[in-house]
């Protein structure tokens, strides 16, 4: 068994890209058939997946932000972080009916 073999076995699984993937992208993911077999690769996105993902990620971060700035009574940041949240799920919903406007006319 060579090291790098050893390496990924010895690997713990919050570390592996598998156990990092949400669970709609791995059902989207495929697995290689070399060497690498188990890992999964991402299929790739259009730019405006990857923009919509982006944005929901912000809003998730800024959301959790907001509640830690809440906590400690930091109100303006907890205002801005909350302004920052919102308009970060307005871009997704944005980005998501531009995307259903296309299907629906083609």
């Amino acid at each position: 068994m060579n090291a790098r073999r050893s390496f990924k076995q010895a690997e713990p699984d919050h570390l592996s890209l598998e156990n990092q993937m949400p669970e709609a992208r791995k059902s989207e993911a495929r697995s290689l058939d070399d060497e690498d077999a188990g890992w999964i690769v991402p299929e790739p996105r259009s730019a405006a997946e990857q923009r919509a993902d982006a944005a929901s990620y912000i809003a998730m971060m800024a959301a959790e932000l907001a509640a830690m700035a809440q906590g400690a009574r930091l109100d303006t940041l907890n205002y801005l972080l909350t302004m920052a949240k919102m308009e970060a799920e307005v871009e997704v919903e944005r980005i998501s009916s531009r995307g259903r406007l296309r299907h629906f006319h083609d």
